[in-house]
């Protein structure tokens, strides 16, 4: 069923008849949004995993003509050299949100690389604390942590296989709780081939600023006459990502050649909010349909071939958005960000490419995880749960709306037919956490985190 049906549905086993409406159809998409995510989140199951290969990045240790200009109280600091990766992107997943160590051994988390006067920087997480020094090579750039997708709910399970590159470090890494990593005090510089294991950290969240939008267009001819929404949300070094800071609509005349979006107050290069990062939306409302979906269509304050301080609506990306080149970049709230520390910390590559002159080091670990799917917005939206258990969908959204309106009898009856569902749900399609419990000792050691692994006498795996 799609989300038209699953209301249908709920329409019909109601008592009485609501009268149509927006403010109704809200409600009860909320309201089926809602059980969508409950079924979705109860456990691990078969089909809301996915699996990735995420990259990481061995130690940057300058050579004497990589150099930084630091300067006392500034939150910048300017680079001497031309970026190392052959792609932009490649450069940001590389730089941003890992640690600059600087010439006194004091470590800053880089949150943002930009351009300016044909100079670019890195931009702190506090204002820098040492004495000026220019063209210092005295510093090191290392990854203390690993972000992981912010689709991410829970993490199944981390390994080093040797896939996608055939190399000898493979294995899997095994979980500890913080409590435990607190206790031991990891010496987060230690590096190994592989690591042997990982701390997740909760999820980070931006908060959300003032920020609006300033949408003008370009004369010409490929986008229609007609009203036009965009909205704009933050992000951090960590890819953590607020809600939409405004929702605007323009209006063209006539066609235009693109619509242009900026941020409605500019960003100075000693603000704070340099280190955020603008991804900007455009909200598509189907014919008929009370719903806005958001599709990503570009990032303000990002230095790409040169730094980005607006963003471009064109055809192309109309067209592309209707012909689904835009699926994967659906707006699905605001969203943290987890991250996790590997011990001893990975720094050797899998694989070493020659790429127009220069190296390319290409290193991954593979992550299976529970995620965040899309919200039913577009009357078309199927829950991605197999459909012989959509109905589950629709008895606990009764069981809420019964509740609401008074008929506990019948909020009583659909609670039951759904809990039944969700018992034949986990048998034939639950997973399994990557937790291990042991007995009596689930939050203690015996042996020194050296060659012997942690924990040495895993008896109980837990299954959810």
């Amino acid at each position: 069923m799609n989300l038209s049906q699953i209301r249908g549905r709920i329409k019909n086993q109601l008592s009485y008849t609501p009268v149509p409406s927006q403010a109704v159809n809200g409600y009860i998409d909320s309201v089926i949004n809602d059980a969508y995510e409950e079924v979705w989140t109860a456990r691990p199951y078969t089909f809301n995993q996915k699996e990735i290969d995420v990259r990481y990045w061995g130690d940057f240790t300058p050579a004497g003509t990589e150099t930084l200009d630091f300067t006392q109280d500034s939150l910048t600091v300017a680079i001497d050299f031309t970026l190392p990766e052959p792609t932009m992107a490649e450069n940001r997943a590389r730089f941003i949100g890992a640690e600059l160590e600087d010439p006194n051994g004091i470590n800053y988390t880089i949150q943002n690389i930009f351009q300016s006067g044909g100079t670019n920087y890195f931009v702190l997480d506090r204002p820098y604390e040492g004495a000026t020094a220019a063209n210092s090579s005295s510093y090191f750039l290392r990854q203390k942590f690993h972000y992981l997708p912010t689709d991410l709910i829970e993490i199944e399970d981390i390994t080093f296989p040797n896939y996608p590159i055939n190399h000898s470090h493979r294995g899997k890494v095994q979980s500890i709780p913080r409590r435990t990593e607190g206790i031991v005090s990891f010496n987060w510089l230690n590096t190994s081939s592989r690591p042997n294991y990982y701390t997740p950290f909760s999820k980070e969240f931006v908060s959300d600023i003032p920020q609006g939008l300033n949408i003008t267009s370009t004369p010409g001819a490929g986008i229609a006459a007609g009203t036009y929404y965009f909205g704009v949300t933050a992000i951090d070094e960590s890819g953590a990502e607020s809600g939409m800071l405004e929702v605007k609509g323009f209006t063209a005349a006539g066609a235009v050649a693109s619509i242009d979006v900026a941020l409605s107050t500019s960003i100075l290069l000693g603000d704070e909010a340099m280190g955020l990062r603008f991804k900007v939306y455009y909200a598509l409302q189907r014919a008929d349909q009370d719903g806005y979906k958001f599709y990503e269509i570009g990032t303000i304050n990002q230095l790409d071939a040169s730094f980005s301080t607006s963003v471009s609506f064109t055809s192309a990306i109309q067209r592309g958005i209707n012909v689904g080149n835009f699926k994967d970049k659906v707006w699905k709230g605001a969203i943290g960000s987890k991250k996790v520390q590997f011990y001893p910390r990975p720094t050797t590559a899998d694989k070493t490419v020659a790429v127009s002159g220069a190296e390319r080091e290409l290193s991954f670990f593979h992550l299976r995880y529970l995620f965040k799917p899309s919200p039913l917005v577009d009357d078309y939206d199927v829950p991605l749960i197999p459909a012989a258990f959509h109905h589950l969908i629709v008895n606990k959204a009764l069981t809420d709306i019964h509740s609401k309106f008074g008929n506990d009898s019948a909020s009583l009856v659909a609670e039951r037919k759904f809990e039944e569902g969700m018992k034949k749900l986990d048998a034939r399609f639950a997973s399994e956490r990557d937790t291990l419990l042991v007995r009596s000792q689930s939050q203690s050691f015996g042996r020194k985190f050296g060659r012997n692994q942690f924990p040495y006498t895993p008896l109980v795996t837990y299954e959810g």
